[in-house]
């Protein structure tokens, strides 16, 4: 229930934290706490992956605890940003531009006077970082080669785009 204040009232400390109270009731339940291979609890949302392969909608890669220690030993995979992947997009015009995908990493661009190639730049690099946030309910919808829905996004901290391919 709502603390009411009377004008005149000295202002006490449930006043002050009332709104973010009613904040946190509004939002989600918080990740849960999750313990590493040597007993760390943690409540990250979100994983650090080094890269070492990358496919035309998600990247692989093994896991790096917080600390930067070297990667476990299975692989996670990560969507890749929605405008980043190939599927959503290959064969089809959107904004009066068709798109027509000849590798992971390579597309071409025709306006219908203009056709360019794009690629992702920065490129995803093997051994690259990769921060993935937990995205389950957020509409990604994309699996892996295995066909299971992938869970975890890339949040793009690198600022990868498709920019033009010099000539």
């Amino acid at each position: 229930m709502p603390i009411s204040y009377v004008r005149g009232t000295p202002l006490r400390a449930e006043h002050f934290t009332q709104p973010a109270r009613i904040l946190r009731d509004l939002l989600p339940s918080p990740v849960p706490a999750t313990k590493d291979q040597r007993g760390v609890v943690s409540v990250r949302p979100f994983k650090i992956v080094q890269l070492n392969t990358t496919n035309g909608d998600f990247l692989y890669g093994q896991l790096v605890d917080y600390a930067g220690d070297h990667p476990q030993a299975f692989d996670v995979a990560i969507a890749r940003p929605y405008l980043l992947r190939q599927t959503p997009f290959d064969g089809l015009t959107r904004d009066g531009i068709t798109y027509t995908y000849t590798s992971k990493i390579l597309r071409t661009a025709d306006d219908g006077n203009d056709s360019i190639t794009e690629q992702i730049i920065p490129k995803y690099v093997n051994d690259d970082i990769i921060y993935g946030i937990r995205a389950v309910g957020s509409g990604v919808d994309v699996r892996d080669d295995s066909e299971e829905v992938l869970y975890w996004l890339d949040l793009n901290v690198d600022g990868r785009a498709w920019a033009k391919v010099a000539v």
